[in-house]
């Protein structure tokens, strides 16, 4: 009797682990949602709200972006996130260390070839910096996810990006929030394989140089709610939620923990 119950018990524990969701997973849910109900469709060039009849008829006019916000614009919009974004933009404008960029073709079509950026539908950027102290830039992409198979329905996000050139080739490593399923499997085997507590590892091609790529991994060790990629000599860093200064000086802090490994110009 005993042993049946610690069958369902193992039971009950894994189904709970497969349904449950992550609070970046739920904040998703809701925007998909929200974007559900929503009767606007999205520009995905310039991120303009627009209607169903302008998209059909093709005619509306494009919002402008600010690259600096003053504190009345912020105070007029009655959205905190986006509040919340327009101050992370400003944070960024006035660090001296973070120079004003545009990106180039060549970059863009990197991006397009990683695992990040891959999975969503479309996606777009506002603003790039270059950071003076090491090879590395800032940008802010603007990703789009569709709900299917309500495909003219989407939503937006505008995130934050690390892009730094590593001193050594690292392999091919995308390293994403943990889904249940990992959990429980871990849970089960005990695996003592490249791991961190709250992202699974897909290993795509390994390093040659493990012992750096473990370094670089245990960085990220006490971290959650970001994104990250090691595509050769280069590594990704991008935060999951919207933009915000606390995401930023968190990609900050782990800038400095991880500067030794950094290819300086």
């Amino acid at each position: 009797m005993t042993g049946i119950l610690i069958i369902i018990a193992i039971l009950a524990f894994g189904i709970f682990l497969l349904t449950y969701k992550t609070k970046s997973e739920k904040e998703q849910d809701k925007k998909l949602m929200e974007s559900l109900n929503d009767e606007h469709l999205i520009d995905p060039v310039t991120g303009t709200k627009i209607t169903l009849e302008q998209a059909e008829s093709g005619q509306w006019e494009p919002e402008v972006r600010n690259h600096f916000y003053s504190e009345e614009e912020i105070q007029n919009s009655d959205d905190e996130e986006i509040k919340q974004m327009m101050r992370g933009n400003n944070y960024l404008y006035n660090q001296k260390q973070y120079l004003i960029h545009q990106l180039t073709e060549t970059q863009i079509n990197f991006f397009e070839q990683t695992e990040m950026f891959r999975k969503y539908d479309s996606w777009t950027y506002s603003d790039a910096f270059k950071i003076d102290y090491c090879e590395g830039y800032i940008v802010l992409p603007n990703v789009n996810i569709k709900s299917k198979p309500y495909s003219r329905y989407e939503y937006q996000d505008t995130q934050c990006l690390f892009w730094l050139k590593l001193k050594n080739q690292c392999g091919h490593y995308y390293i994403s929030e943990k889904s249940n399923k990992v959990k429980l499997y871990e849970l089960v085997t005990q695996s003592e394989e490249l791991r961190l507590k709250n992202y699974e590892i897909l290993v795509i091609e390994p390093a040659s140089n493990m012992p750096v790529l473990h370094s670089i991994i245990s960085v990220f060790e006490d971290t959650d709610a970001l994104e990250i990629e090691i595509f050769n000599q280069y590594l990704l860093i991008k935060n999951l939620k919207y933009l915000n200064i606390d995401q930023i000086k968190v990609m900050e802090t782990l800038l400095t923990k991880l500067h030794k490994y950094l290819a300086i110009e």
